[in-house]
């Protein structure tokens, strides 16, 4: 049996794909989510062995392949639909698991950007139905930070990190709560570059 997996949040499926490869069936994936199964030590087949093309599209549109619409379509039942996948060097496809991404919300008449944090820090991604969104300003275009939570605005002292060895991106600074709790500062025009390097280096890959 095979399985094709292709979703926004390929940590979300990752129990499920490892319990597919125990039960003995060759999952595939398109490459986003392949590469975060593989982040979490899962590995599971490119879909372009199955589909042959290794050409640059989009990882949205991988599925849209004519040896994966034949390879779910074909029935199991009818020898004809059979052994026209043999004929043509396709394989069936018998579970697949898809997932909308996530739509851009719009602000004014465009389509508003939108950079998750956790990405930028590498962090998992949060499993929440909703997300908050910050609009900060980036050189006259408005941009959105995706965050979990927002617990309110208070006035603090920014510290600066001069410590080479503790730098971040995208970290400004720190300060301490009146409960003694230190935080760190982030600085959003500098989580927008970090986030288009990251993007760059990717598509350049």
């Amino acid at each position: 049996m095979r399985a094709l997996l292709s979703v926004a949040d390929g940590a979300a499926v990752a129990a499920l794909a490892r319990e597919l490869r125990e039960l003995g069936i060759d999952v595939f994936a398109t490459a986003e989510t392949r590469d975060a199964l593989g982040a979490a030590d899962i590995g599971v087949a490119d879909l372009t062995e199955l589909t042959g093309r290794e050409d640059a599209a989009v990882d949205r549109f991988e599925t849209f392949r004519a040896a994966v619409f034949a390879g779910i379509l074909a029935r199991r039942h009818v020898p004809a639909d059979m052994a026209g996948l043999e004929a043509q060097g396709l394989a069936a496809i018998d579970l697949v698991v898809v997932g909308l991404r996530p739509f851009a919300p719009t602000q004014g008449d465009g389509v508003l950007p939108i950079v998750r944090l956790t990405k930028v820090f590498g962090w998992p991604a949060s499993n929440l139905d909703r997300m908050h969104v910050l609009i900060v300003k980036n050189g006259g275009s408005p941009l959105g930070l995706a965050v979990d939570r927002i617990t309110g605005q208070r006035e603090i002292v920014v510290r600066t990190i001069t410590d080479p060895l503790v730098r971040v991106p995208g970290v400004v600074g720190a300060t301490e709560l009146g409960d003694g709790k230190p935080v760190l500062i982030l600085d959003p025009h500098s989580l927008i570059r970090t986030a288009r390097e990251h993007h760059m280096a990717k598509a350049a890959l």
